[in-house]
Formats: structure tokens, sequence, C-alpha cells
């Protein structure tokens, strides 16, 4: 289900674009076969080419998170996982998706957690375990110092920037409407 949720993602970044796309080439191809111009051909094919692109694109990253999901240990845990944003929370390690690539971390090597408030007011936190960084988006401040006093909790070394760490540092403490089973 978590993959099914992450590749849900891929699909909505391309959601716009692939039917646009195609909309273009079928009103190019309507206006050359109904009035013969040259310009609406050349605007079709010009069109297809982008269309096929972006489709590379498209199919590269969903084939990308199959193949990197397989690698992940237990991979069916993060079913059961807490969600923030593009992160995927379990006792003992998190799944990341960013930048079309899913990064897992276990909390005892992570090396830096950071809090930046990003455009129109989007708050990411950046996490870092020495050879690799991710960020996910959270929805307040607060959220923040619960996830940040979460990763402390596991991880006391861990350096923080941007972000005090609030709470018990627990999962429940991060979500607490979330159903414990």
């Amino acid at each position: 289900m978590t993959r099914r949720y992450i590749q849900s993602f891929i699909s909505m970044k391309y959601a716009r674009v692939l039917p646009m796309l195609s909309f273009v080439i079928f009103a190019c191809a309507f206006i050359y076969f109904r009035k013969g111009t040259q310009n609406a051909k050349t605007a079709a094919l010009i069109a297809a080419c982008i269309l096929i692109v972006v489709m590379f694109f498209y199919y590269k990253a969903k084939f990308t998170v199959n193949r990197e999901w397989k690698k992940i240990p237990d991979a069916k845990e993060f079913d059961d996982s807490i969600m923030l944003g593009y992160a995927f929370l379990l006792e003992q390690r998190m799944l990341v998706f960013d930048r079309n690539h899913l990064h897992l971390y276990v909390y005892e090597n992570l090396k830096k957690a950071s809090l930046q408030e990003e455009n129109h007011g989007k708050l990411m936190m950046h996490v870092t375990d020495g050879n690799d960084d991710s960020a996910f988006e959270l929805s307040t401040k607060e959220q923040a110092g619960r996830v940040a006093a979460f990763l402390k909790a596991h991880h006391p070394d861990l350096e923080l920037e941007g972000v005090n760490a609030a709470g018990e540092g627990t999962l429940r403490s991060i979500d607490p409407y979330r159903n414990e089973k």
C-alpha cells in the first residue's frame, strides 16, 4: 500500500502535463486534417516529441521506485507507519521519498536534522546521515518540534538546526490521532 501511495505521488506530479500534451496533439491533428496547414502538423509533431520525453521521465521514476522498494528489507512494515509529507516513520527507521528516489534511514545513523521554511511558508525537515540527505514536508512548527523530539529520543547526539525538540519523543506524540493496533 505504501508503494502504491508513493507511485501516486509520481502520477500526481505528471497529472497535468500528460493530458495537456495529448490534447494539444489531437487538437493540432484535427486542425491539420480539417484545413491541411503545415503549422498544425509541425506543432503536433513537436508536442508528440515532448510527450515522449515526458513519458520517459514518468516511467523512469515509477520503475526507479519499484526497483528501490524491492531492496528495502521488510518493506511491508511501512504500511503501518506514520506518514508526514513524503516520509514514513516507524519505531527504528524511516523511509523518505525525495527527488524520485526512496531513502531509508535508521535513526541511530542520522547526523543532522534541520528545519527550513521555504516558499509560501512551506516547512521542510532535512535529514542527513553522512552519505545521503533528503527532505520531507511538515505542517506546523509544533509538529516539527515533536518530530525532532522523536529523532532526538532515538539518537541523543543528533544535531538539530532551526528546530527545538518539544514533546514526548514517541510516535504517538507525532500523530496523536493515529489508531494504535
